[in-house]
């Protein structure tokens, strides 16, 4: 017993260090299913936000981080961007660094700094400046803009018809074709199939190096090795992910209950809990490494929070059938959860994610929900303990 209260008061230590951090870190959250900025509101610190859909048509203070299945954003950001998203279009401008990941991926705006974004389409729109350097990474990658900095491209087909300032450095396993408004001001560096397709209004004002390579896979067999590839993958990982489930709900019954009850009555606040706790305590670890004895305290924080991330992904089936369960077929949920809802949720959970954009967004969802769900309980815990 005396063990267990040193480690629940461990636990709340953890916490209280967590809320001293909170202050500085000064947001506007909102998680939902759908979310619109008009352009006469203006959000004046960060703004954290996972939805379905969001439109963000007003001016934005801070950095500005976003999960979404389609999202479009208008109004302009004055410090960092950093989203995941099925469809992102970035109408407005960013005065600092954009990064970010997708299916689909538009730039129409200047960005003030650097550019990081990986993508099936990713495209930068004539007219738009690039003020930093450029890292795209897609199955196609549309560079239309001007570059103020060096360009790094990796991608299948790539079509540049823009002005880059500095050093443009290509790999590609399709196709390179440089546009007749291309103007590269230092060197051109690709690696590719076949040689480039060079319009005659293209400039290369340094040299020009091309690397052959012979792709290991041809583009006949490439589709069908890539599919075999992700169903194996997707087929152990939904195994691995069935038996630690399976392990936990049945040795922590009780324990698997209470989560399971809570998550449905209390869905939406479990998961602003969950996205409070996965982006507040990193932060709040690298407050307290600044400290003179706070390094060995972050590292404990970061192993903790690792941990709970794993327990979360483990969980998120399990809060996912209960959900169902509760709102969808309108079931009381018993005080012990049977193996049979573990095996449902998990693999049900799984499958939902095998649908494009929506899967992906689906189980961040859940996923928030499995870690709000989580500390909560932690929580309570510890001052039940006390």
């Amino acid at each position: 017993m005396k063990r267990l209260v040193q480690e629940k008061t461990l636990v709340l230590l953890g916490l209280a260090g967590l809320l001293c951090a909170l202050p500085a870190f000064a947001a506007t959250v909102f998680v939902g299913e759908s979310r619109t900025l008009q352009a006469n509101e203006e959000v004046k610190d960060n703004f954290y936000a996972a939805a379905g859909t969001l439109v963000l048509s007003g001016p934005m203070r801070g950095d500005t981080l976003f999960a979404a299945g389609d999202a479009t954003i208008s109004g302009t950001i004055s410090g960092d961007a950093l989203f995941v998203a099925g469809s992102a279009d970035i109408l407005g401008e960013v005065l600092g660094n954009a990064r970010g990941a997708g299916g689909k991926i538009t730039i129409a705006k200047n960005i003030g700094g650097d550019i990081v974004f990986a993508g099936g389409f990713v495209s930068i729109v004539p007219g738009t400046r690039i003020g930093g350097d450029a890292l795209l990474a897609g199955g196609k990658l549309s560079l239309l803009g001007d570059v103020t900095g060096n360009i790094y491209l990796a991608g299948g087909d790539v079509f540049i018809d823009g002005k880059i300032v500095g050093n443009a450095n290509i790999v590609t396993s399709g196709r390179l074709h440089l546009g007749q408004n291309t103007v590269i001001g230092g060197d051109l560096s690709y690696r590719s199939p076949e040689k480039a397709i060079i319009d005659s209004g293209a400039v290369i004002k340094g040299k020009t190096t091309f690397d052959y390579f012979t792709p290991i896979l041809t583009a006949r067999n490439t589709r069908g090795f890539l599919a075999g590839l992700f169903g194996i993958a997707f087929v152990l990982r939904l195994l691995i992910v069935l038996a630690a489930a399976l392990f936990f709900a049945l040795s922590f019954r009780k324990m698997t209950g209470e989560l399971g009850r809570f998550s449905s009555g209390h869905f939406w606040k479990s998961v602003l809990i969950g996205l409070i706790i996965l982006t507040a305590v990193p932060f709040a670890s690298v407050i307290i490494a600044l400290t003179i004895f706070g390094a060995l305290i972050a590292a404990a924080f970061m192993l903790a929070w690792f941990s709970l991330l794993l327990l979360a992904f483990v969980y998120s089936g399990i809060i996912f059938a209960n959900v169902v369960l509760k709102h969808v077929f309108k079931k009381e949920l018993p005080p012990v959860v049977s193996w049979k809802t573990v095996v449902v949720g998990t693999i049900a959970l799984g499958a939902l994610c095998l649908i494009p954009y929506v899967g992906a967004l689906l189980y961040l969802v859940f996923f928030l929900a499995s870690l709000g769900a989580l500390s909560d309980l932690l929580y309570r815990q510890v001052i039940a303990a006390r």
